[in-house]
Protein backbone atom coordinates (compact mmCIF):
# COMPACT_ATOMS: atom_id res chain seq x y z
CA UNK A 1 0.00 0.00 0.00
CA UNK A 2 2.69 2.23 0.79
CA UNK A 3 3.95 2.09 -2.83
CA UNK A 4 0.82 3.08 -3.85
CA UNK A 5 0.08 6.11 -1.39
CA UNK A 6 3.60 7.00 0.26
CA UNK A 7 2.06 8.96 2.84
CA UNK A 8 0.00 6.66 4.30
CA UNK A 9 1.70 6.02 7.73
CA UNK A 10 1.14 2.33 8.13
CA UNK A 11 2.03 -0.11 12.13
CA UNK A 12 1.63 -3.64 11.86
CA UNK A 13 0.39 -5.91 15.19
CA UNK A 14 0.28 -9.58 15.18
CA UNK A 15 -3.14 -10.55 17.19
CA UNK A 16 -5.49 -8.49 19.15
CA UNK A 17 -2.93 -8.57 22.02
CA UNK A 18 -0.55 -6.77 20.50
CA UNK A 19 -2.97 -3.91 19.16
CA UNK A 20 -3.86 -3.38 22.61
CA UNK A 21 -0.72 -3.16 24.19
CA UNK A 22 0.12 -0.53 21.33
CA UNK A 23 2.74 2.35 22.79
CA UNK A 24 1.46 5.57 22.99
CA UNK A 25 3.85 7.03 21.07
CA UNK A 26 2.32 5.97 18.12
CA UNK A 27 -0.71 7.70 18.37
CA UNK A 28 -4.09 7.81 17.28
CA UNK A 29 -4.90 5.33 15.00
CA UNK A 30 -7.58 6.22 12.05
CA UNK A 31 -8.12 2.59 10.51
CA UNK A 32 -7.67 -0.73 11.41
CA UNK A 33 -6.92 -3.32 8.82
CA UNK A 34 -7.80 -6.65 9.51
CA UNK A 35 -6.20 -9.10 7.23
CA UNK A 36 -7.23 -12.58 8.63
CA UNK A 37 -7.43 -16.02 7.14
CA UNK A 38 -10.85 -16.38 7.38
CA UNK A 39 -12.84 -19.57 7.61
CA UNK A 40 -16.22 -20.69 8.74
CA UNK A 41 -14.39 -22.92 11.99
CA UNK A 42 -12.64 -19.23 12.88
CA UNK A 43 -15.62 -16.37 11.68
CA UNK A 44 -17.04 -16.57 15.48
CA UNK A 45 -13.56 -15.74 16.76
CA UNK A 46 -13.15 -13.36 13.92
CA UNK A 47 -16.55 -11.71 14.34
CA UNK A 48 -16.13 -11.31 18.50
CA UNK A 49 -12.41 -9.84 17.84
CA UNK A 50 -14.07 -7.37 15.64
CA UNK A 51 -16.56 -6.53 18.44
CA UNK A 52 -14.00 -5.99 20.91
CA UNK A 53 -12.44 -4.06 18.79
CA UNK A 54 -15.28 -1.55 18.06
CA UNK A 55 -16.00 -1.49 21.71
CA UNK A 56 -12.38 -1.11 22.61
CA UNK A 57 -11.50 1.79 20.03
CA UNK A 58 -15.57 3.12 18.96
CA UNK A 59 -13.52 6.33 17.26
CA UNK A 60 -11.48 4.08 15.20
CA UNK A 61 -12.88 2.54 11.81
CA UNK A 62 -12.41 -1.41 10.72
CA UNK A 63 -11.94 -2.43 7.35
CA UNK A 64 -11.29 -6.21 6.85
CA UNK A 65 -9.36 -7.61 4.18
CA UNK A 66 -9.99 -11.03 3.52
CA UNK A 67 -11.80 -14.05 1.48
CA UNK A 68 -14.93 -14.68 3.18
CA UNK A 69 -16.87 -16.74 1.74
CA UNK A 70 -19.88 -16.99 3.73
CA UNK A 71 -21.66 -13.30 2.88
CA UNK A 72 -23.56 -13.77 5.93
CA UNK A 73 -20.11 -13.26 8.12
CA UNK A 74 -19.42 -9.72 5.94
CA UNK A 75 -22.97 -8.74 7.16
CA UNK A 76 -22.60 -9.88 10.40
CA UNK A 77 -19.18 -7.81 10.46
CA UNK A 78 -20.90 -4.43 9.12
CA UNK A 79 -23.62 -4.96 11.66
CA UNK A 80 -20.78 -4.85 14.65
CA UNK A 81 -19.51 -1.93 13.12
CA UNK A 82 -16.82 -2.56 10.39
CA UNK A 83 -16.79 0.22 7.53
CA UNK A 84 -15.13 -1.76 5.10
CA UNK A 85 -14.91 -5.47 3.49
CA UNK A 86 -11.59 -5.43 0.74
CA UNK A 87 -11.27 -9.22 -1.11
CA UNK A 88 -7.82 -10.13 -1.97
CA UNK A 89 -8.92 -10.04 -5.64
CA UNK A 90 -9.06 -5.93 -6.02
CA UNK A 91 -5.71 -4.01 -6.95
CA UNK A 92 -3.96 -2.17 -4.47
CA UNK A 93 -5.33 0.81 -5.84
CA UNK A 94 -8.53 -0.11 -5.17
CA UNK A 95 -7.77 -0.96 -1.78
CA UNK A 96 -6.17 2.08 -0.92
CA UNK A 97 -9.38 3.93 -2.28
CA UNK A 98 -11.52 1.65 -0.38
CA UNK A 99 -9.46 2.94 2.87
CA UNK A 100 -9.54 6.76 1.68
CA UNK A 101 -13.10 6.43 1.12
CA UNK A 102 -13.83 4.98 4.60
CA UNK A 103 -11.19 7.50 6.58
CA UNK A 104 -13.66 10.74 4.71
CA UNK A 105 -16.45 8.80 6.48
CA UNK A 106 -17.83 6.39 4.14
CA UNK A 107 -18.37 2.47 3.61
CA UNK A 108 -16.39 0.39 1.53
CA UNK A 109 -18.71 -2.59 0.08
CA UNK A 110 -17.46 -4.56 -3.31
CA UNK A 111 -20.06 -4.95 -6.29
CA UNK A 112 -19.54 -8.53 -5.73
CA UNK A 113 -21.31 -8.27 -2.19
CA UNK A 114 -23.78 -6.35 -3.05
CA UNK A 115 -24.80 -9.17 -6.24
CA UNK A 116 -24.88 -12.21 -3.47
CA UNK A 117 -26.83 -9.56 -0.74
CA UNK A 118 -29.25 -9.75 -3.74
CA UNK A 119 -29.18 -13.61 -3.79
CA UNK A 120 -30.08 -13.46 0.07
CA UNK A 121 -32.49 -10.71 -0.37
CA UNK A 122 -34.38 -12.65 -2.65
CA UNK A 123 -34.61 -15.43 -0.39
CA UNK A 124 -36.64 -13.53 1.91
CA UNK A 125 -40.18 -11.84 1.34
CA UNK A 126 -39.47 -9.05 -1.03
CA UNK A 127 -39.81 -5.44 0.50
CA UNK A 128 -42.52 -3.37 -1.31
CA UNK A 129 -40.29 -0.85 -3.10
CA UNK A 130 -42.25 -0.01 -6.31
CA UNK A 131 -42.45 3.67 -6.57
CA UNK A 132 -45.75 4.40 -4.63
CA UNK A 133 -43.24 3.09 -1.66
CA UNK A 134 -41.17 6.73 -1.94
CA UNK A 135 -44.74 8.72 -1.24
CA UNK A 136 -44.46 6.94 1.99
CA UNK A 137 -40.58 8.74 3.15
CA UNK A 138 -40.09 11.60 4.56
CA UNK A 139 -38.49 15.00 3.06
CA UNK A 140 -35.74 14.40 5.93
CA UNK A 141 -36.51 10.83 5.39
CA UNK A 142 -34.69 11.12 1.40
CA UNK A 143 -31.90 13.47 2.31
CA UNK A 144 -30.94 10.71 4.48
CA UNK A 145 -31.95 8.39 1.56
CA UNK A 146 -29.12 10.29 -0.84
CA UNK A 147 -26.20 10.24 2.18
CA UNK A 148 -26.63 6.43 2.33
CA UNK A 149 -26.42 5.70 -1.11
CA UNK A 150 -22.99 7.92 -1.15
CA UNK A 151 -21.83 5.87 1.90
CA UNK A 152 -21.79 8.31 4.49
CA UNK A 153 -21.75 7.62 8.46
CA UNK A 154 -24.42 8.98 10.50
CA UNK A 155 -22.19 11.53 12.06
CA UNK A 156 -21.30 13.11 8.81
CA UNK A 157 -24.69 13.25 7.81
CA UNK A 158 -25.39 14.27 10.73
CA UNK A 159 -22.90 17.63 10.34
CA UNK A 160 -24.09 18.12 6.33
CA UNK A 161 -28.07 17.97 7.23
CA UNK A 162 -27.51 19.87 10.58
CA UNK A 163 -29.38 17.30 12.72
CA UNK A 164 -28.12 15.40 16.01
CA UNK A 165 -26.73 11.91 15.35
CA UNK A 166 -29.11 10.56 16.87
CA UNK A 167 -32.10 12.25 14.79
CA UNK A 168 -29.90 10.73 12.41
CA UNK A 169 -29.90 7.20 13.48
CA UNK A 170 -34.08 7.56 14.14
CA UNK A 171 -34.04 8.16 10.58
CA UNK A 172 -31.85 5.24 9.23
CA UNK A 173 -33.85 2.82 11.67
CA UNK A 174 -37.07 3.86 10.10
CA UNK A 175 -35.57 3.29 6.58
CA UNK A 176 -34.69 0.17 7.32
CA UNK A 177 -37.86 -0.86 8.86
CA UNK A 178 -39.68 0.43 5.56
CA UNK A 179 -37.21 -1.29 3.60
CA UNK A 180 -37.13 -4.20 5.94
CA UNK A 181 -33.41 -4.60 5.50
CA UNK A 182 -31.68 -5.79 8.36
CA UNK A 183 -28.42 -3.81 8.31
CA UNK A 184 -27.22 -0.78 6.09
CA UNK A 185 -25.55 -3.00 3.42
CA UNK A 186 -28.98 -4.31 2.30
CA UNK A 187 -30.22 -0.55 2.76
CA UNK A 188 -27.62 0.40 -0.01
CA UNK A 189 -28.87 -2.48 -2.10
CA UNK A 190 -32.60 -1.68 -1.80
CA UNK A 191 -32.14 1.77 -2.16
CA UNK A 192 -30.26 1.09 -5.76
CA UNK A 193 -33.80 -0.04 -6.64
CA UNK A 194 -35.58 2.99 -5.57
CA UNK A 195 -32.99 5.04 -7.99
CA UNK A 196 -35.37 7.52 -9.88
CA UNK A 197 -38.52 6.88 -7.48
CA UNK A 198 -36.67 8.00 -4.07
CA UNK A 199 -35.43 11.54 -5.14
CA UNK A 200 -36.42 15.16 -3.87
Amino acid sequence: MKAVDGSLKLHYFSDLTSLETTPAAIGPINIILICAAWSKTKSDLYLSQIAQIRADRPETDTVILSEIEDVSDVLQAFELGVRGYIPPTVSLEVAVSAMRLVAAGGIYVPASILARCEQLIRQRPAANVDEESASLFTSKQMLVIDALRKGKANKIIAYDLNMCESTVKVHVRNIMKRLKARNRTEVVYLLSKLEGSVRN
